[in-house]
């Protein structure tokens, strides 16, 4: 078992930085709606393969690896396993919204409107669909929890593990955003409200990091690093496999999909073997 200690003061300032990243896309989902009328979503499931390719690349290739040669195959294995259950039964508990609740379909494929708030088309009572919203909220909120922890502990690794995770997430953070403000601000027809709710959902991201920081000891060994670290890859995988792969096949076609996720996995192979040489010259 490995001994080596590693500070976590550091690492908790860079993942909280990292998840403002998470919390600002959150955001800017609720921008987007209350400054666009006709929203593409070609475009936002192309990312989201992308996006899916880059964290399963990372959990396979990088995460997996360290953690397979240090804790060998049961205990790396119990551990990814626990990530993926502990990840799914908070996705059970809190779902993520589905955005048809909400959007209506276009004539032309790929592109999503919603009506003008001041337009009476809405079915449900202003005060029902607001409530909608909060609710919405509330779920996205207990859901960017757990991301905000993967974050954190992928920064154990250093900045330059961290970082590709979280833009990922800011990239899967946009359609959460979206739904949290499209039906406040068509109950409220408060563009402010709107962006309001989004961000203050998107902000549980970082306190993510501020909770598990707390609660976790100021030093961890590398063993336990790893742990965590399989545990991350799980929750990774089940991230990319259930919610931004069905993004993606949903708005995009199979060609344009599938090639989205192996841009994805082609980028995280280059930039994985740019960082080991560097290493190796160091």
């Amino acid at each position: 078992m490995s001994t080596e200690v590693i500070d976590t003061s550091e690492h908790a300032f860079w993942a909280l930085i990292l998840t403002l990243l998470g919390a600002f896309s959150t955001c800017l989902g609720g921008f987007l709606i209350v400054t666009q009328k006709n929203l593409s979503f070609r475009t936002l499931g192309f990312m989201e393969g992308l996006s899916a390719g880059v964290m399963i690349s990372l959990s396979f290739f990088d995460l997996w690896p360290g953690s397979l040669a240090l804790l060998g195959f049961p205990v790396a294995s119990f551990f990814f396993c626990l990530g993926v259950v502990l990840f799914a039964i908070i996705v059970w508990l809190f779902p993520e919204p589905n955005l048809d609740e909400f959007l209506q379909p276009s004539v032309e494929e790929g592109s999503i409107h919603h009506s003008d708030p001041g337009e009476d088309k809405v079915s449900k009572p202003a005060r029902k669909l607001l409530m909608t919203g909060l609710i919405t909220a509330l779920g996205v909120s207990l859901h960017n929890l757990p991301e905000g922890i993967a974050v954190y502990f992928s920064t154990l690794r250093g900045l330059k593990f961290g970082l590709p995770l979280a833009v990922c997430i800011a990239f899967h953070n946009l359609p959460e955003g979206i739904a949290v403000a499209l039906p406040v601000y068509f109950a409220t027809k408060s563009k402010s409200k709107a962006i309001k709710w989004a961000l203050i959902s998107g902000c549980f991201e970082p306190l993510g990091v501020v909770v598990i920081w707390f609660f976790l000891p100021s030093s961890l060994t590398e063993y336990r690093v790893q742990c965590l670290l399989a545990a991350v890859a799980g929750i990774m995988t089940l991230i990319s496999f259930s919610q931004m792969l069905t993004i993606t096949f949903k708005h995009c076609s199979d060609t344009h999909a599938v090639l989205s996720i192996f841009m994805g996995m082609f980028i995280t192979i280059f930039t994985l073997n740019v960082m080991r040489e560097f290493e190796a010259l160091e």
